[in-house]
């Protein structure tokens, strides 16, 4: 054992509330430390709330955090093959991994150690010997913040499609994949193979990518921009209802008023008559 004093946890026994998803799965917490001691330790006070895996070393630390897209990662510094420092600068400067939530472990507690955990991208820097206590909040209070922001991509994805402007690495990725759905809009082939191939990445990790930052798969994804393109342009009143169907890549009107219906629960005529008298209200208030 590197260090007979890494863990603490008089306060073990403290209830903390099991960590789901949307689908009602346990969040996914991977632990990568050497130490065989301190990684049964961190899986036996985590998995009755999250579902917990393992790596022996930072190289396997990658591999596996690539394959299976945790919510959050927790990593010793000091590991063969590849270290702590070194795991998380690979995933925090990896489109497919950037936003997973990183909490580095060490005994090396001094600030130049601190400084370059946090350079490197760490989400939060724990010293040994850690309170599980502590731990267990920090883990709650990362994937707290990561799904505020989850909420905050979605309802960007919720404004019409001409004011969504996002910026960090994340949120560029959605931009990008914005801006692909809009320049291939009319197209009633786009497709997600198509779409993960110019983001540059397989279409699994485009779908863990996305249900990750937005809770949406990449068709639910690419069906959200379509509608809410969709109603700018019918609220804009220049096109009929078959025009803006083709517009936003319907080969059929009834098809288009049927999934426009079922997204925004009344039929695109409907939804443009509302909007016209909704516009020509605020005229004659302006006019008042």
């Amino acid at each position: 054992m590197k260090n007979s004093k890494a863990m603490e946890s008089p306060e073990a026994s403290d209830v903390h509330e099991v960590q789901e998803d949307a689908v009602g799965k346990k969040l996914t917490i991977l632990v990568v430390e050497d130490d065989e001691d301190i990684r049964k330790y961190i899986r036996k006070e985590l998995e009755s709330r999250y579902q917990v895996e393992e790596a022996v070393n930072g190289a396997l630390g990658l591999s596996k955090a690539k394959k299976i897209l945790p919510d959050l990662v927790i990593t010793d510094v000091m590991m063969p093959e590849m270290t702590g420092t070194e795991l998380c600068k690979r995933l925090k400067t990896d489109a497919e991994t950037c936003h997973i939530p990183v909490i580095i472990l060490t005994a090396q507690s001094d600030l130049e150690h601190r400084i370059e955990g946090l350079e490197t991208g760490a989400d939060s820097y724990i010293p040994k010997p850690f309170n599980v206590k502590h731990l267990n909040v920090r883990i709650e209070k990362l994937i707290a913040l990561r799904q505020t922001l989850k909420e905050r991509f979605s309802k960007s994805l919720n404004m019409e499609a001409q004011e969504v402007t996002l910026t960090s690495t994340d949120e560029r990725l959605l931009q990008h994949a914005i801006d692909y759905i809009r320049e291939n809009m009319e197209d009633p082939e786009l497709s997600v193979e198509n779409m993960s191939k110019a983001l540059g990445m397989s279409r699994t990790h485009l779908h863990r990518k996305l249900k990750a930052l937005t809770n949406q798969s990449p068709i639910e994804f690419i069906k959200v921009i379509r509608m809410k393109q969709a109603a700018y342009l019918l609220s804009t009143g220049k096109l009929s209802v078959s025009e803006v169907g083709y517009k936003v890549g319907y080969n059929t009107p009834s098809y288009f008023s049927s999934s426009f219906n079922a997204h925004f629960g009344m039929s695109p005529t409907a939804y443009m008559e509302q909007r016209g008298n909704s516009n020509g209200n605020e005229e004659k208030e302006v006019k008042k």
